[in-house]
C-alpha cells in the first residue's frame, strides 16, 4: 500500500498524468467543436485557398451541407469578419447558417489571416461571391452576403463590383454593425441596392456606427437613436428623401416596396449589446437567421432561438485552457529529465508573509498602483501615433501589424517601468529585510539560463503542436470572442520573431514581479493574491473600458468617440484584460515547480506573441 502511495505521489508520474489529462481536454474541445460545427457530421468543412481574378490568394472555410447537391442546389451565404480579425471570429454565424442548410463560405479578408496581404476591402468579398456562385451545388440566384463591422464596407463595395460586372447579383445583404450607402457621388439620397433585400443589424451601444458625426468628430446622435436619423429614414424609404417617410420609423419591423416586379425588404433590427459582442451574440445572429430564412428560405429551417454558438465558444475556451495545461505539464515532466533537471526547484516555494509595517504596505500597494497609472498614461501617449501609421507606407516591414506593434511597444514600456519599480523596492526595502535574489530565482546561473530558454521553446512548441493538430484533423481552433490560438502560415514566423522581444519585455518582468516580489499572503488564499495581481495587471485597461462604456450606457455616447483611435479603445482591450488577468496564474504554476520566473515569463510572452501575430491584420 505504501509503495502504491509513493508512486502516486511521484512528481514525474503526476506530470505524466497531468499531460494526459490536458491532452484529453484539448481532444474533447476539438471533437466537440467539430461535432457542433458540422451539425453532427451533416455538414462538410473544406479548407479553401484559391487564386482569384484579383491575382491574390483568398483563403477560407467552405461549409457544405449534405443537402446541397448539383441536382438540388442550395442557397449560400458569403460571410466575412471585421477589421483586425480573421474568419474564425464569425464561427457562430458560420455554424448556425450551415446548420440550416445554407452553403457558407467564411473567408479571410485580404490583409487578414491566410489571404493576400494587401489593403483591398470589398474585392475579397466579390471574389468570394464569384467563387461561391461557380459551385455546382449552389443556386447562384440565391447567394447572400453578411459580416460584422467593417465587413459591411466590403459588402457595399462588392455589391457595386457585381453590378458593374453584370453577372450574378447578390440576393440579399445583411451587415451586422455597419450602415448602408445612403447617398450617391453628388450627395443625393438614392436606392443603391435596387430590389436586393437589405437588413441592418445595429447594436444599441455601437462604438463606430449609427451616429451622424460633425466635422470635428462629435456625435450628433446616440447609436440607440439611429432609427430616427435622416439616413435611416431614407434607407427605410428605399432611397427617397427622408422627408417622404411617413409616420415614425421603428426597429425590428419590415418595410417593403415593389421594385422591378419584386417585393423588396428593408429593415433595421437593434440588438441590445456593444459592437464587439455581436460576433458571438445569439440576438444578432438570430436576426440574421430570421432575415435570410424569410427572403432566401433555408433548406432546413430551424427557429432562430435554437443556437449553439455560445456553447461552442465555451468549449473552445476550455481548449485554450487545455493548451496552457499541456505546456505546464510538459515543463513539469521535462524538469525530471537529465537535460532540464537543473531547473527543478530544489526547495518548495514559500509564500512570504504579508507586509506588516507601513513601509512594506506602501511598497506593495504603491508599486501596483503606480505601474497601473503608468500603463494608463503611456497608452494614450504612444497609442495614437502608432495606430495612425499608414498601413501601406509607414508600418515597419519587419512587423506590418499596427495592433501587434501598439500593444508590443505599450507592454515593453510597462515592463521596463516595472523593472525600475522592482529595483527601487529591492534597494530601499527588500535588501534591508533579507531579500535574497538568488534564492527566489532572480539571479540564475549560465547553465540554468540555457536550459530555461530551451525548455520554454520546447514547451511552447508542444502547445502549438496541439493547436495545429486541431486545425489539421478537425478544422478547428481554440478561441473565445476576441482571443484565439490558431494555426498560421509560415511567413508570420518572421513577424513573430520581430514582435517577441517587445512582449517578452513585458511578460518576463511581470513574472518576476508576480513570483519574486509579490508572492505573499496579501488577500489570504493564493488564488486571491493572484487575482489581485491579475486585476492590477489589467487595471489600466479595465478603467478605460469602465469609463468608456459606463459613459456610453449613461449618456448613449461613449466617453472617447471623436477619432478612429478613440472608437477602437473598447474593441481592442477586451482580450488584453482577459490575458493579463490569467497570466499570473500560469506564471505562478510554472514558478512553483522551478523557482524560475524567467521560464514562465518567456512562455507567456511567446504565447501572447503568437496569438497576437496570428490573429490580426497585416499589410505590406
Amino acid at each position: 500500500m505504501d509503495e502504491k502511495r509513493n508512486v502516486s505521489r511521484d512528481p514525474k508520474t503526476k506530470a505524466k498524468m497531468a499531460l494526459v489529462i490536458a491532452l484529453c481536454v484539448c481532444l474533447f474541445s476539438m471533437v466537440a467543436q467539430n461535432i457542433l460545427a458540422t451539425s453532427g457530421g451533416t455538414v462538410k468543412i473544406h479548407r479553401i485557398s484559391l487564386q482569384t481574378a484579383s491575382g491574390l490568394t483568398l483563403s477560407g472555410d467552405l461549409y457544405v451541407p449534405k443537402t446541397a447537391t448539383a441536382e438540388d442546389p442550395a442557397p449560400a451565404v458569403v460571410l466575412t469578419h471585421g477589421s483586425w480579425k480573421s474568419r474564425e471570429v464569425m464561427s457562430t454565424y458560420t455554424m448556425e447558417l450551415s446548420r440550416r442548410g445554407y452553403v457558407v463560405f467564411a473567408f479571410d479578408q485580404y490583409g487578414h489571416g491566410e489571404s493576400g496581404n494587401v489593403h483591398a476591402t470589398g474585392y475579397d468579398t466579390y471574389d468570394a461571391f464569384t467563387f461561391v456562385c461557380s459551385l455546382p451545388y449552389v443556386d447562384e440566384t440565391q447567394v447572400a452576403a453578411s459580416g460584422h463591422s467593417s465587413a459591411g464596407r466590403a459588402l457595399n463595395k462588392a455589391f457595386t463590383l457585381a453590378q458593374e460586372a453584370g453577372g450574378p447579383q447578390f440576393a440579399a445583404l445583411v451587415p451586422v454593425d455597419f450602415e448602408p450607402d445612403y447617398k450617391d457621388a453628388d450627395g443625393n439620397y438614392y436606392n443603391k441596392y435596387g430590389n436586393t433585400d437589405y437588413c441592418v443589424i445595429a447594436s444599441k451601444y455601437d462604438d463606430w456606427f449609427f451616429s451622424v458625426k460633425g466635422s470635428d468628430g462629435t456625435w450628433q446622435n446616440a447609436p440607440k437613436d439611429y432609427i430616427y436619423t435622416e439616413n435611416a429614414k431614407s434607407f427605410l424609404a428605399f432611397g427617397q428623401e427622408p422627408s417622404t417617410f411617413e409616420g415614425t420609423p421603428e426597429y425590428n419591423r419590415w418595410y417593403t416596396k415593389e421594385i422591378d416586379g419584386k417585393t423588396t425588404y428593408h429593415g433595421i433590427f437593434q440588438s441590445n449589446e456593444i459592437h464587439s459582442w455581436s460576433v458571438v451574440s445569439s440576438q444578432s445572429c438570430g436576426y440574421v437567421i430570421d432575415f435570410l430564412q424569410m427572403v432566401m428560405p433555408a433548406p432546413n429551417p430551424i427557429d432562430s432561438s435554437s443556437q449553439h454558438g455560445l456553447l461552442k465558444e465555451c468549449i473552445s475556451f476550455v481548449g485554450m485552457g487545455g493548451v496552457m495545461a499541456v505546456i505546464i505539464a510538459v515543463i513539469s515532466l521535462l524538469i525530471h529529465t537529465g537535460t532540464f533537471a537543473v531547473l527543478k526547484a530544489e526547495t518548495p516555494v514559500v509564500r512570504q508573509e504579508s507586509p506588516k509595517d507601513i513601509t512594506g504596505k506602501l511598497w506593495f500597494w504603491g508599486g501596483l498602483i503606480i505601474t497601473a497609472v503608468f500603463s494608463y498614461v503611456t497608452f494614450f501617449i504612444i497609442g495614437p501615433p502608432i495606430y495612425n501609421l499608414d498601413p501601406v507606407t509607414q508600418q515597419p516591414a519587419v512587423l506590418p501589424q499596427v495592433q501587434t506593434l501598439l500593444f508590443g511597444v505599450w507592454g515593453a514600456l510597462g515592463g521596463l517601468f516595472s523593472c525600475l519599480v522592482m529595483y527601487l523596492y529591492y534597494r530601499y526595502y527588500g535588501k534591508k529585510n533579507g531579500m535574497d535574489l538568488r534564492e527566489i530565482g532572480v539571479v540564475l546561473s549560465k547553465e540554468k539560463w540555457m536550459a530555461t530558454i530551451g525548455l520554454a521553446l520546447l514547451a511552447v512548441a508542444c502547445g502549438e503542436l496541439v493547436i495545429w493538430a486541431a486545425d489539421y484533423f478537425f478544422q478547428m481552433n481554440f478561441e473565445f470572442w476576441v482571443v484565439a490560438f490558431k494555426a498560421f502560415r509560415a511567413e508570420k514566423v518572421f513577424w513573430m520573431i520581430a514582435a517577441a522581444p517587445l512582449f517578452l519585455l513585458y511578460y518576463i518582468p511581470n513574472s518576476i514581479s508576480v513570483n519574486c516580489f509579490r508572492n505573499n499572503k496579501v488577500g489570504g488564499p493564493e488564488w486571491v493574491n493572484l487575482l489581485i495581481l491579475g486585476v492590477f495587471n489589467a487595471l489600466s485597461a479595465i478603467v478605460i473600458e469602465a469609463i468608456q462604456y459606463g459613459t456610453f450606457v449613461g449618456t448613449g455616447i461613449p466617453f472617447w468617440s471623436k477619432t478612429s483611435f478613440e472608437r477602437q479603445l473598447g474593441c481592442w482591450l477586451y482580450g488584453i484584460i482577459l490575458i493579463l488577468i490569467v497570466a499570473p496564474y500560469i506564471s505562478r504554476a510554472i514558478y512553483k515547480k522551478t523557482k524560475n520566473p524567467y521560464l514562465a515569463g518567456i512562455v507567456n510572452g511567446l504565447m501572447v506573441t503568437i496569438m497576437s501575430v496570428s490573429f490580426t491584420a497585416q499589410y505590406y
